[in-house]
C-alpha cells in the first residue's frame, strides 16, 4: 500500500482473458477483487445512447445547413414560440446576408462545442469563411426548440511568440 492518497489498482488478466483479478489500495487500506466477463448480446448489437447534447449539436448543424441552403423557413418550424416573432423567414435571411456580405461563402466548420447554462443546451460552431471566420451560437432548451440564434465574430487564438534568441 502506499500513503501518496492515490488509489493504486494492481492486477492481472486471466489467460481466457475471461478475469481481471487484483487488489486496489489506498493508504493502509486495500481490498481484493475479481472481475469477471459477463455474458450478453454482442457490443455490435447494442443500440449507442445520443445524449441531448449530440442531438442539440445536431439540429445547429442542420441549422448551419439550412442557412447555406436559404431555407429559413424550415430554421423558423424549430423556433421556441418566445422568440418566434422577433425570427423570421425574412430576419433570417437578412442576417446570413450580413455575415456573407462580410466574411464571403460558408467553407467548413472549424469547430464545435455543446455547453449547458442555467439548463440550456448552448451549441457554439465554428464557421470558416472566405474571408474571416464567424461562430455560430445556437441556443437549445430541453425539448430542442430554438430559443436563440446568432453570428458572433471569432476571436483569433494568441499570436504564437518565437522562441528567444541564442546570444
Amino acid at each position: 500500500a502506499t500513503d501518496s492518497g492515490f488509489l493504486v489498482f494492481s492486477a492481472v488478466l486471466s489467460a481466457d482473458g475471461n478475469t481481471l483479478s487484483g487488489t486496489a489500495a489506498q493508504g493502509d487500506i486495500q481490498a481484493k477483487f475479481d472481475f469477471k466477463r459477463q455474458s450478453g448480446p454482442p457490443a455490435a448489437t447494442a443500440k449507442p445512447t445520443t445524449t441531448l447534447g449530440e442531438k442539440a449539436l445536431e439540429r445547429a448543424r442542420l441549422a448551419v445547413t439550412q442557412l447555406r441552403q436559404g431555407k429559413f423557413d424550415q430554421i423558423v418550424k424549430d423556433i421556441h414560440p418566445s422568440i418566434a416573432p422577433s425570427v423570421t423567414p425574412e430576419t433570417l435571411a437578412g442576417s446570413w446576408t450580413a455575415v456573407l456580405n462580410q466574411l464571403g461563402p460558408y467553407k467548413s466548420e472549424l469547430s464545435s462545442g455543446v455547453n449547458t447554462v442555467g439548463g440550456i443546451l448552448v451549441v457554439t460552431l465554428g464557421a470558416q469563411m472566405e474571408r474571416g471566420s464567424v461562430n455560430v451560437l445556437t441556443t437549445f432548451n430541453s425539448e430542442l426548440k430554438i430559443t436563440g440564434l446568432q453570428f458572433v465574430p471569432r476571436t483569433p487564438p494568441p499570436a504564437a511568440t518565437a522562441p528567444p534568441k541564442p546570444r
